[in-house]
């Protein structure tokens, strides 16, 4: 999912409808968490708190009733002393806020 795109609805949706077609499933990874290049190797990521939280829901909506498996956030796996932990409010976009949707639509 390119999270440089403002919404990624209509790729994840066309991906989705695609491998539908050949009775599979679709394999996405989700980066664009905000401040997660502790080691400066993935550049971007979500502007703030509140657009990454825009961006994955947009991502889970357009997922809705599709049979899909997504790797949440793997650039924010890191040790917690290297996160930029002042810019990043508690919560705010981690991979469990991330992974909410998918819990509650029974995916």
């Amino acid at each position: 999912m390119a999270h440089r795109e403002a919404d990624p609805g209509p790729a994840v949706r066309a991906a989705t409808t695609a491998v539908a077609r050949q009775d599979r499933a679709a394999l996405f990874v989700a980066c664009n968490i905000p401040h997660r290049d502790c080691g400066r190797y993935s550049a971007g990521g979500a502007a703030d708190a509140e657009a990454y939280r825009r961006w994955i829901g947009q991502v889970a909506d357009a997922l809705a009733g599709s049979r899909a498996l997504v790797v949440l956030e793997p650039d924010a796996i890191a040790p917690r002393r290297r996160l930029h932990t002042r810019r990043v409010p508690r919560g705010a976009h981690t991979a469990e806020y991330a992974s909410e949707p998918a819990r509650g639509s029974g995916h």
